[in-house]
């Protein structure tokens, strides 16, 4: 993690807090310094320094030796990064993706995988759409490398390799044979329990157009927010009307979940509070504003 002196009044900072600290705290202050190398940076070029001299480097003198291994997790960060910027270089999708694009250049951690990767961005990057989150995901998903990559350019094997296998005596491939045989049918066995199981949960439930949902599916709150006030007159709902509708598609969704109403309608008041396609004409009173 790169640590930067503001330059108005010395406080350290993280990258992550600079543009906060610039925009509240410091707003004259007009350069950075990086607390390793010492090196001045200006409001905008501080960003592409992602990477500092380490300690051992910093204080190792004359006889410090770099390791030429790269560590794991940083491979995976500077990969990351790059990623990233050229999702940002491309240019494409709408304002607000590019927008938050941008903020995911402070966020080294971000899950690679969908579902994990929509949850960390609505929990530590908050303010967005759903679809925005989406969208960005998209864009990202088309960059990210693909699975099965390192196997195609794997080397093959020698011919020398190929002529000992071929040599193995005959008893020995009897063997394997059979234990292959075993291990195919205990799959088979395994597999065909997963399935049935698999069956028995995908039981279903109707909701309120008599469609098909799963008994364990996860609750959109923006979606059936956005759901109830677009079917209203004038796109328009007072908090208790809606907190109706939305619990009751919560329980048609979530029939076997036990959890109080108390609680939910907390939870669907701070999701009204920040979903910016929803606007607060009255107390109380609620609209669509797309």
């Amino acid at each position: 993690m790169v640590v930067f002196h503001c330059g108005g009044c010395g406080e350290a900072l993280k990258k992550n807090q600079v543009d906060k600290h610039l925009g509240g705290v410091c707003r004259r202050a007009q350069t950075l310094s990086c607390i390793d190398c010492g090196t001045d940076f200006s409001r905008d070029s501080y960003k592409d320094h992602i990477k500092c001299v380490t300690e051992q480097e910093k204080y190792g003198g004359a006889n410090y030796t770099a390791p030429t291994n790269v560590n794991k997790g940083e491979k995976k960060q500077n990969q990351w990064f790059e990623i990233v910027q050229s999702a940002i270089n491309l240019n494409s999708g709408s304002p607000q993706a590019q927008i938050l694009l941008k903020k995911l250049q402070y966020y080294p951690n971000t899950p690679r995988k969908r579902a994990k990767f929509i949850n960390f961005t609505n929990n530590s990057i908050k303010g967005f759409p759903p679809r925005t989150v989406e969208e960005v995901w998209s864009i990202l998903e088309t960059l990210l490398p693909k699975p099965g990559t390192n196997e195609a350019n794997q080397p093959k094997k020698n011919d020398t390799e190929d002529q000992n296998t071929s040599e193995v005596p005959i008893e020995n491939e009897e063997t394997n044979k059979s234990q292959t045989k075993r291990k195919q049918n205990s799959e088979d066995d395994e597999q065909s329990s997963k399935k049935s199981k698999t069956n028995d949960e995908d039981e279903d439930v109707q909701d309120d157009n008599n469609q098909a949902v799963p008994t364990n599916p996860r609750f959109e709150w923006y979606d059936e927010i956005k759901r109830a006030l677009s079917k209203a007159t004038d796109q328009t709902l007072s908090l208790d009307v809606l907190r109706k509708k939305i619990f009751k598609r919560y329980k048609k969704l979530k029939p076997n979940q036990d959890k109080q109403d108390e609680g939910l309608f907390k939870k669907l008041e701070k999701k009204i509070q920040r979903a910016p396609f929803v606007e607060q004409i009255e107390k109380n009173v609620f609209r669509l504003s797309e």
